[in-house]
Parts: structure tokens; C-alpha cells; sequence
């Protein structure tokens, strides 16, 4: 987190950041931490509906556990609450290194 925080103060305000994690709770989370606390204007990337709906034609996907599903449907996913709404809708997740 260091680094991102020196990062964040050298760089140009018109430099855009992306982030692309996991598609579950944890995926959200980080990127909830990182845009709250290092870069406001962080976007997601490759995070949206159609990328999690196509990662699932592709049998990426993980069963969505009942203890986890209680925990992100209380979670404010603030720019991912698609994806969010996607992921229990499905009842999977996507880990990231599923897609590589």
C-alpha cells in the first residue's frame, strides 16, 4: 500500500487508474480499499457484467458460498454493485486467475 500511496502523490491528477481483481467479495472489497484510500477516481477493469457473464459461458465460475453471500449482500459495492447483484443472481464468483 506504500507504493501506491508514493505513486498516487508523483503522478500526473489526469493519470487514470484501473483495477482488476476477483470477481467475489473479496474482488469488491479491494477495490472499495484502494479507491477510498489511494486513488479516488479508480475505475474497474474487466470487473463489469459482461465480463463476469462471459468468464461464466467459459466455466470459470466458483459456487458462491452461503457465509459469503450473507457478507456481500450487506456490502455496499458502490461502481461494482452490478457485478455484485451478478454474482448473486449466479450464485458463482470469478478468480481472476481462472481467465488467464
Amino acid at each position: 500500500m506504500y507504493f501506491l500511496k508514493k505513486l498516487s502523490l508523483i503522478v500526473s491528477k489526469e493519470c487514470e487508474f484501473l483495477h482488476w481483481g476477483d470477481m467475489d467479495f473479496g474482488g469488491i472489497s479491494i477495490f472499495l480499499f484502494i479507491k477510498d484510500r489511494i486513488f479516488e477516481k479508480l475505475m474497474p477493469y474487466r470487473m463489469g457484467v459482461a465480463d463476469f457473464e462471459e468468464a461464466l459461458k467459459k466455466d470459470a465460475g466458483i459456487p458462491l458460498k452461503a457465509s459469503t453471500r450473507e457478507k456481500l449482500q450487506k456490502k455496499d459495492a458502490g461502481l461494482l454493485t452490478e457485478l455484485k447483484e451478478a454474482i448473486l443472481e449466479s450464485d458463482k464468483t470469478i478468480e481472476q486467475e481462472r481467465l488467464l
